[in-house]
């Protein structure tokens, strides 16, 4: 194995770590994700059993207000999933196109190379904010009565 070889290897081997790295970040979000629409559930099951008593209107409207909370949150999660997915790609992709670079030439390989990485990082980093309007989200109230009254009736 000559050293051209190891350094094809070794170059390639930079953004698979990056990849692990992003599935890390995956794995977590993903749990993420699960807990709250367990919590959605856990909620909608409850708003469901209550009857239409006085008495039960003011649980009935807290369920709807944490619901709306948690559906914002939900779907902040989920941008969370799509933008670290496409980071994996950009990173495979980097792999692929530098253990490529001896048969599809130099003169591409610096700039694509370089363009798709850095596109890897940027939706990884895109990631990085997404948390911090999740925050924003769960410290402020939304109003209730936005549709949800379908949906907390099982109409989705």
């Amino acid at each position: 194995m000559g050293v051209q070889h190891v350094d094809l290897i070794t170059s390639a081997v930079a953004p698979i770590v990056m990849v692990s790295a992003a599935g890390l970040l995956f794995m977590g979000v993903q749990t993420k994700n699960l807990h709250l629409s367990d919590r959605i559930r856990t909620l909608m099951a409850e708003y469901r059993a209550l009857t239409p008593k006085p008495a039960d209107e003011a649980r009935r409207q807290q369920i709807l207000q944490q619901v709306v909370l948690f559906n914002r949150r939900i779907r902040l999660s989920q941008r969370s999933l799509e933008l670290l997915y496409i980071a994996i790609v950009c990173f495979v992709l980097t792999s692929l196109f530098l253990a490529a670079a001896p048969w599809v030439g130099r003169f591409f390989m610096p700039v694509g190379t370089a363009g798709v990485c850095g596109a890897g990082i940027s939706f990884a980093r895109a990631v990085d904010g997404i948390p911090r309007n999740a925050r924003w989200t769960q410290n402020h109230c939304h109003r209730a009565g936005t549709g949800l009254e379908r949906f907390a009736e099982g109409v989705t």
